[in-house]
C-alpha cells in the first residue's frame, strides 16, 4: 500500500464518496477528493473526483502482482461515526479483493500510533481552516509538521511555499491547484468528504457571523435581551 501507487489507486477506485455521505452522514456532508471544499475561493471547479471502478481496481492490483487480493489494516478512532466510515470503506474495498481489517483505537492513542508510524492506514478527520495553507502545507510538504505519511516531493514543496509568499487570490489558487493535482495523484492522503456545519442562534445575539471552518468567533458579538 505504501510502496506501490497502483495499490493506492486501486483502493481509491473502490470508494463511492457519495455512498459514504448517504450511508454514514445521511446526505448531510459534501463528498470531496481534495483538501479544499467547494465554498473556498481557491476551489478548482474543474477538478473531477474519481468514480468507483472495481474492474479497473482489479486490473491495477493484478498489474501490481496482487491478483489474489491484498490485505491491510485501517486504524479508525473508536467513535460511532469513524467506525461507520471504516466499515463502509471495508465493504467497498472488498469488491475488488482488498481485505481491510479495522483497528478501533482511542483518539489520543491513535494519534500517538500515527506519530510513531505504527499503522498501515489511518482514517482521520481535520476540522479545517478558512485559509488553504493550514489545510495543505503541514500535511503535504517534505518537512511538514503533520506529514505523518512521510511523502516528499520538492516540486510540491516549491508550489506550496510560493503560495505562502503571494497575496493575490487568483495567483495563489493556481499554485494550490497545481500542487493538489500532484499530491492527489500520489495518494499519500485520500480525501473523502467535507463537513457541513449547521449553525443556529437567537435573534437577540447580534453581530455573530458563522465561518466556514465551524470555529466560534465572538469578536463584535453582543446580547440584546
Amino acid at each position: 500500500l505504501a510502496n506501490d501507487p497502483r495499490v493506492r489507486e486501486a483502493f481509491e477506485l473502490t470508494i463511492d464518496r457519495e455512498g459514504i455521505n448517504q450511508v454514514v452522514f445521511d446526505g448531510q456532508y459534501t463528498p470531496g477528493c481534495t483538501p479544499l471544499s467547494p465554498v473556498s475561493p481557491y476551489y478548482d471547479k474543474s477538478y473531477q473526483c474519481s468514480k468507483p471502478d472495481v474492474a479497473k481496481a482489479k486490473q491495477l492490483l493484478a498489474a501490481a502482482g496482487l491478483a489474489g487480493g491484498y490485505s491491510f489494516e485501517l486504524m479508525v478512532v473508536n467513535n460511532p461515526e469513524a467506525q461507520r466510515v471504516g466499515e463502509v470503506l471495508q465493504s467497498m474495498a472488498a469488491e475488488a479483493g482488498l481485505k481491510i481489517t479495522l483497528r478501533s483505537t482511542e483518539f489520543a492513542a491513535a494519534l500517538k500510533e500515527q506519530d510513531a508510524g505504527n499503522y498501515q492506514a489511518f482514517q482521520i478527520g481535520w476540522s479545517g481552516r478558512v485559509d488553504p495553507d493550514a489545510n495543505i502545507h503541514q500535511f503535504q510538504t517534505c518537512k511538514g509538521s503533520l506529514n505523518t505519511t512521510l511523502a516528499c516531493d520538492a516540486d510540491i514543496d516549491e508550489l506550496l511555499n510560493k503560495a505562502r509568499e503571494v497575496s493575490d487570490t487568483k495567483e495563489r489558487a493556481k499554485l494550490y491547484n497545481e500542487a493538489i493535482r500532484k499530491f492527489t495523484a500520489r495518494r499519500n492522503i485520500v480525501y473523502l468528504y467535507h463537513q457541513n456545519y449547521i449553525v443556529a442562534f437567537p435573534r437577540s445575539l447580534k453581530g455573530f457571523k458563522a465561518t466556514a471552518d465551524g470555529l466560534i468567533r465572538l469578536k463584535g458579538v453582543s446580547w440584546q435581551g
